[in-house]
């Protein structure tokens, strides 16, 4: 049985154009026959379609009529093969079997190609014009591969984070509209320990993961045992007692037993959330929109804060450095693994704490005499000089 589509009826009208139009006697015999149909499915399809349906991508025809471009589709997809097509109409609509170096050369500084940062094609597009040429043009792809046809891709700039955390009046601002415990008690962990929503998550974070200390440390009460999956190392969690208190009332509430999950919720639902609270609160602006074949609603960001659950992370490092916690102890605080990772997009010490700290140094400080004492209050290993030094005390 012949499927009726668009494109199928299109080309049914446009023979019938051709023929003198439907009023024209004999028309519709001579369609079933070329087409191969019967009569019910021709009156099916002209009750469906009356008219021409205008073609997708109308002007852009000469495009994806080509060969190797309708190939091309099948392996590579309607995203990747839109990329080329913007390559395409940047060449005056050259057809991409045609290409030459001088060509390639042309898309590596367009201005509607380039990437701002770098002066260059966009590294998502070279691939494409990559795959595409190794496939259907492999000299020019031989010839090119480490010279035109070559983009480095782009990492991340250091400290392009640095701007994106709650100063503390904002973050009381922010938990002061939570309405809903289980999203407030999440919160209030993750801020407090620097961790990501995976780890909060993960099946192995249960109740029976949260110890009490036998004698309390001041406002230290607990410690909690959690799995971070992308570093794949446990990390100890220190508890104070506003914590425990929201860890304590969650769980009562809820009725969560020993072996069952804290925060069982998906990444997505966490988000939503605080996204929610922080244009509660007056911290951002989002916009609700539909997209996907089901038109689902999202919020798109339009301004201030951008929040997601990486926020408080960055919070947790912002709120470390203006206490003066030095870097190390951030890193094994929030379960950072690399310290440099760290001290790139996170951790930010103002010009002035520098000038002041430096000012509290005193150089005139009296030490004592006897090496051996200071050694062991310091923690860097001894240099080859030191040790020189120390041994003809000895003597």
């Amino acid at each position: 049985m012949t499927t009726i589509t668009p494109e199928f009826m299109r080309r049914i009208h446009e023979r019938a154009k051709e023929l003198g139009g439907w009023k024209k006697h004999g028309v519709k015999t001579q369609i079933c026959e070329e087409f191969g149909i019967s009569r019910p499915t021709l009156y099916e399809g002209l009750k469906k379609y009356p008219t021409a349906v205008i073609k997708k991508y109308a002007e852009y025809e000469d495009f994806y009529d080509i060969p190797e471009i309708q190939k091309f589709i099948k392996v590579a997809g309607k995203g990747k093969t839109k990329l080329l097509l913007k390559c395409w109409l940047a060449l005056d609509r050259k057809s991409p079997m045609n290409w030459t170096s001088e060509d390639l050369a042309i898309l590596r500084k367009h201005p509607e190609l380039i990437d701002p940062l770098t002066g260059f094609i966009k590294y998502n597009t070279m691939i494409v014009v990559r795959k595409f040429l190794r496939t259907n043009k492999p000299d020019l792809y031989q010839k090119e591969e480490k010279n035109l046809l070559y983009t480095k891709k782009l990492k991340r700039p250091k400290g392009s984070k640095r701007n994106w955390f709650l100063t503390t009046d904002e973050l009381n601002k922010f938990l002061s509209v939570i309405d809903d415990l289980e999203f407030l008690t999440q919160t209030t962990c993750q801020v407090k320990w620097g961790c990501r929503h995976s780890a909060l998550r993960h099946d192995t974070f249960t109740v029976s993961k949260i110890d009490r200390l036998p004698k309390p440390d001041g406002n230290i009460v607990g410690v909690a045992h959690i799995f971070e999956p992308k570093t794949g190392k446990p990390w100890e969690k220190i508890i104070d007692e506003e914590t425990m208190y929201a860890l304590k009332t969650y769980v009562a509430t809820n009725n969560i037993i020993l072996t069952d999950k804290l925060f069982p919720h998906s990444l997505s639902w966490y988000n939503d959330r605080m996204k929610k609270y922080g244009m509660k609160a007056g911290l951002c602006k989002y916009k609700v929109v539909r997209s996907g074949k089901r038109k689902a609603k999202k919020l798109k960001y339009v301004s201030g804060i951008p929040f997601s659950s990486h926020l408080l992370r960055h919070t947790f490092a912002f709120i470390c450095s203006i206490n003066d916690v030095p870097l190390e102890e951030t890193a094994d605080l929030g379960g950072w693994e690399d310290i440099n990772t760290l001290k790139d997009f996170y951790y930010f010490v103002p010009p002035e704490k520098l000038r002041n700290r430096f000012k509290s140094i005193n150089w005139k400080k009296h030490t004592p005499r006897d090496k051996l004492t200071l050694i062991k209050t310091r923690q860097e290993p001894l240099t080859a000089e030191e040790l020189k030094e120390l041994e003809g005390e000895k003597e």
